[in-house]
């Protein structure tokens, strides 16, 4: 009978180590599937660390809630940010909640630090994954448009709080195909 229950209680773990990552996976892709497209203007990064792997590393520059009652925020709380576009058509984070929203654009994060002015969030998409054989080039090409004020920008999808980065884009072109336009 111990035997058995060994056997159910390991079944359960197995299980439930699968359902982490699976749950993770699924909102991501919901997220892309479903999800409303959202551009972000984005920064450049210390160039010698800017690649690791098979990814770029996503510099926002906006990462600033304003809020009244930002001081009731701490460190590594989920918050709930609201997006919306401006004018010209790029994302800004507009307000703050430690509640799951009901409607709305937003995404599920994290604060970094809050002042007398602000949240600070952490934003969970910071990495654009790209195949290894373009990896070196597309670094250097990101670095460059970066500091010659091309409009560099991501665009995400957002989906019942879940986000995924959906492109990379140089002057309105995806950076795939920018590459092979060079």
């Amino acid at each position: 009978m111990k035997k058995h229950l060994k056997i159910i209680f390991f079944i359960l773990l197995s299980l439930i180590q699968l359902a982490i990552p699976a749950q993770m996976i699924l909102g991501r892709e919901k997220a892309l599937n479903n999800g409303e497209i959202f551009k972000f203007r984005i920064e450049p990064v210390d160039p010698v660390d800017n690649f690791r792997g098979n990814y770029l590393i996503i510099n926002f520059n906006d990462n600033k809630i304003p809020a009244v009652d930002s001081k009731d925020y701490v460190r590594n709380q989920t918050v709930y940010a609201f997006v919306e576009n401006d004018g010209d058509g790029f994302t800004h984070f507009t307000s703050v909640s430690p509640a799951v929203p009901r409607r709305g654009n937003y995404i599920r994060t994290k604060v970094l630090y809050s002042d007398n002015e602000a949240v600070y969030i952490k934003i969970p998409f910071d990495r654009y994954y790209m195949a290894e054989d373009k990896a070196k080039l597309a670094e250097e090409v990101y670095n460059k448009s970066l500091r010659n004020r091309k409009d560099v920008y991501v665009s995400v999808r957002i989906y019942d709080g879940d986000a995924a980065v959906d492109g990379l884009y140089i002057d309105g072109e995806r950076i795939e195909n920018y590459l092979r336009n060079q």
